[in-house]
């Protein structure tokens, strides 16, 4: 049995050339070969991390009635996620195109609702005259009244996006691009903290209840940051894996965009969440989604223009297909 290459990469000394080599090259061959790594020694302050999760309990602690008022908005993509409204089973992007089999991927049939909740924030500083304002994912967060949590979920937001913008920089690098290569990307990106509340599985169930259905991420990157209660696993080889987060660490992995940008190179991989610690876990993933406008296309073969897409027309189908009510055509 062949277990998947999720290495804990130090960023200690990325300003170092010789060092930043080795990081260069250590992320490459991860996302080549699961798609995952981990990253520690980054600059997101601990104090900083702990409080956005301090806040996200107090968020998920209210009562129902509350937490409804702030139902998310399926255009903006910001609010409150209901208990059991979301399906990520199946949430795979279909690349077979680019070689990507689809048979060894586990079954689809009889999607499960999900067994968590989440509450999703945006950019909070974009203004009204903006031209992406009210674009698709974008527009104006909605903030419960819990202590602090506009202050804290905006610094936490900022730190993210800059640990995000970073690494596809290195990414870039992976791929002997130009350092800057996916700027225009990141450049006013659809970008979303996600706060995620998985409770206890249900005593009286047959079969562990899924927290996160089989799935694959939408956008390029995905930041991870958890309590330290276990649950994410990698479909890899056939077989589900624990991915044990290290102390401090980031989980990162591929998303479907930097799939299709490197052919199916850099592995967005299947993923799901199981709790089975029999206690509430919390999570909190970042998702670098990347600018509306951008045409994704092979780095490798411009040609390939019939499996180019826009970012947004790939975020809009992608959400449509996961939710219970799909999202509207216009404003």
């Amino acid at each position: 049995m062949t277990i998947p290459h999720v290495p804990v990469i130090g960023l200690a000394d990325c300003k170092v050339p010789e060092r930043k080599a080795d990081i260069v090259l250590e992320i490459g061959a991860a996302c080549a070969s699961s798609g995952f790594f981990q990253i520690v020694d980054h600059p997101v302050p601990q104090e900083l991390i702990e409080r956005a999760f301090e806040t996200s309990v107090g968020f998920f602690a209210l009562p129902v009635e509350e937490k409804l008022a702030f139902a998310r908005d399926p255009w903006t993509n910001r609010g409150y996620e209901i208990l059991e409204r979301q399906s990520l089973q199946g949430a795979v992007v279909g690349h077979d195109e680019l070689g990507i089999s689809l048979e060894t991927r586990p079954s689809n049939e009889n999607l499960e609702m999900d067994l968590k909740e989440g509450f999703l924030i945006g950019d909070d500083k974009m203004s009204g005259d903006h031209p992406f304002f009210n674009r698709f994912a974008q527009g104006v967060n909605c903030w419960p009244d819990v202590a602090g949590m506009r202050d804290v979920m905006n610094e936490y937001y900022e730190a993210c996006l800059k640990l995000s913008t970073d690494l596809m920089e290195l990414v870039a690098l992976s791929l002997d691009l130009p350092e800057k290569y996916f700027a225009p990307f990141c450049k006013d990106p659809t970008a979303a903290i996600r706060l995620l509340h998985y409770p206890p599985q249900r005593c009286n169930t047959k079969e562990p209840q899924i927290g996160a259905g089989a799935h694959t991420d939408f956008g390029a990157l995905t930041l991870l940051a958890t309590s330290g209660t276990p649950g994410l696993e990698l479909w890899s080889n056939g077989k589900w894996f624990p991915i044990e987060p290290a102390h401090g660490a980031y989980v990162v992995n591929v998303g479907d965009l930097l799939q299709m940008y490197t052919d199916g190179k850099y592995l967005s991989s299947l993923h799901r969440v199981i709790n089975r610690s029999g206690n509430d876990r919390y999570s909190i993933p970042f998702f670098l989604d990347g600018n509306l406008d951008v045409i994704v296309r092979s780095i490798y073969d411009a040609s390939k223009s019939v499996n180019a897409v826009s970012v947004e027309s790939h975020l809009r189908n992608r959400f449509d297909g996961t939710y219970q009510q799909p999202m509207p055509i216009e404003i």
